[in-house]
C-alpha cells in the first residue's frame, strides 16, 4: 500500500480504538450493578490490573503494598476497571514518561487507603472541583467518564476517592475503603 493509504488505515485504526473506548466508557456507566464482593488481597487485584494496563517502558511503577497484608471485600471487575482507570490517568499526565507509586496503609479507623501518585504535570486548582464529574475532562482525548466511574465504584462499594494534586509536580488519587469488610491476614469472614 502506498503512503496515503497506511497513513488512512493509521487514522482509521485510532478513530476506532477512540470510539471503542468511549462505548466501553458508557457501558461500564451504564451498567454499573451493585457490587458482587468476594475477599480480596488488594495487593493481587492492583498486580492483576498492571499487567492487563498498557504503561509505556519510560514510565516506572513502584508498587509499595505486600501481599497477604490488605484485604477487602470487593468486585474485583470494578475495582479492575477503577484501577485501570487511575493508572490510565497518570500515565497520559505524565505524557508517557516518569514514575507512578502504589501504597497502601491502614487508617486511624482501621479502614485501608491506596494512593496512586504521578510525577505528572498536575491538576489546576480551578479544575480540581470538576474532576469527577462526567464528561469533564482536562486531556485533549477521551469524554470524561474515568474518573465519574472510579467514584461511582467506590460509592457503591461504601468507601471514598479523593484528589490531590500541585501543578508541576503531580497528581495523587487516595482510595478509602471503610473498616467494615476489611481483614487483616489470619481473620476469618
Amino acid at each position: 500500500a502506498d503512503e496515503i493509504i497506511l497513513k488512512n488505515i493509521d487514522r482509521i485504526t485510532n478513530e476506532v480504538k477512540e470510539s471503542t473506548a468511549i462505548i466501553q466508557g458508557l457501558q461500564d456507566l451504564a451498567t454499573m450493578d451493585k457490587p458482587k464482593k468476594a475477599r480480596k488481597d488488594i495487593a493481587v487485584v492492583i498486580e492483576d490490573s498492571l499487567k492487563t494496563t498498557n504503561i509505556p517502558e519510560e514510565v516506572k511503577v513502584v508498587m509499595d503494598i505486600q501481599k497477604d497484608e490488605f484485604f477487602v471485600d470487593a468486585d474485583v471487575k470494578q475495582m479492575s476497571i477503577m484501577y485501570k482507570n487511575l493508572i490510565n490517568n497518570a500515565v497520559h499526565a505524565m505524557d508517557n514518561g516518569g514514575n507512578i507509586w502504589i501504597r497502601a496503609e491502614r487508617t486511624e479507623n482501621n479502614g485501608i487507603e491506596v494512593s496512586i501518585r504521578d510525577s505528572g504535570h498536575g491538576i489546576k486548582d480551578e479544575d480540581l472541583k470538576n474532576i469527577f464529574t462526567p464528561f469533564f475532562g482536562t486531556k485533549i482525548t477521551g469524554f470524561g467518564f474515568g474518573l465519574s466511574i472510579c467514584k461511582m465504584i467506590m460509592e457503591k462499594h461504601e468507601g471514598k476517592i479523593d484528589v490531590k494534586s500541585e501543578v508541576g509536580k503531580g497528581t495523587t488519587f487516595v482510595v478509602q475503603f471503610p473498616s467494615n469488610g476489611l481483614y487483616t491476614i489470619g481473620e476469618v469472614t
